[in-house]
């Protein structure tokens, strides 16, 4: 039971999140000691994205049922009751912490990505722009991180373009793979209304747009040779991955380890910089 409670967070999709807000803490002039208030904002990023995975989750299960019934809900390890409850739970005490310790600018921006969350799973996600809302949900701890520092500099929109244009074209595989529930749900999804074969375009547009822009960072001198180095290795894994878009399920989680290996490109380059 717990294990399907932690299963229904998705920490792989958290961590990502963590990540990218610290990414961005140290674009925006993180020192030593690490203020608390910043310490925080690890836990709220990890709470806000965890209850939306899971209050997603809860609204998708009709699609879950067709798709994939190995989640917790439709198989039936954890109640719909007790997932929303759960959901809600996560939102409202990332919610919290950043009302206690967030600047009053910066908790708003909790709350409206809170709304956001919300409105993605119950309805914008089943329209063609869920993917735009979502990707900028990936994007949104950067731009945190910014707002936290007073900061909100070049680099970090950078930054915060790359994922968005990275997330996107990894959600639009994902939507590609669940077309057939999708539709039998009667959702009107991006990949629904415009075609699995355009669809597949724009991933690979929005996936190689995102590669040239790793390179901005580095040609600006914001990065490092090192930053270099590893965020090639993460455009290799990108390209690599479209040229298995033809298997959705195996392509998003070829973008997912890309996804982790450029995290890590602006992890250590912003280290060592």
């Amino acid at each position: 039971m717990v294990n399907a409670y932690v299963k229904l967070l998705r920490l792989d999709v958290c961590l990502l999140a963590v990540l990218g807000l610290i990414v961005g803490g140290l674009v925006s002039g993180l020192g030593i000691p690490i203020p608390f208030y910043f310490l925080a904002a690890w836990v709220v990023v990890f709470l806000v994205c965890g209850g939306g995975n899971v209050i997603n989750d809860y609204y998708d299960y009709e699609t879950d049922k067709v798709n994939k019934t190995h989640r917790p809900l439709p198989s039936g390890q954890i109640t719909m009751k007790g997932a929303k409850f759960y959901g809600w739970l996560l939102l409202l005490f990332g919610n919290i912490i950043a009302f206690a310790f967030f600047t009053p600018l910066a908790t708003v921006f909790v709350i409206i990505n809170t709304v956001i969350v919300w409105l993605y799973s119950f309805k914008l996600k089943r329209t063609p722009i869920g993917h735009l809302v979502d990707s900028w949900l990936a994007a949104s701890p950067f731009i945190l991180a910014g707002i936290l520092f007073s900061n909100l500099n070049t680099s970090l929109i950078i930054l915060a373009v790359i994922s968005f244009f990275g997330n996107m074209g990894r959600e639009i595989v994902k939507g590609i793979e669940d077309m057939k529930g999708d539709s039998y749900t009667g959702m009107k999804t991006f990949e629904i209304y415009l075609g699995k074969w355009k669809a597949m375009w724009v991933t690979i547009i929005s996936i190689l747009l995102a590669v040239v822009l790793s390179f901005v960072p580095y040609i600006y001198g914001k990065m490092d040779l090192v930053y270099l180095i590893i965020i090639i290795l993460a455009d290799f894994i990108f390209v690599y991955s479209l040229s298995q878009i033809k298997k959705p399920n195996y392509c998003q989680k070829i973008m997912k380890l890309g996804m982790f290996v450029a995290m890590a490109a602006f992890l250590i380059g912003t280290i060592l910089i």
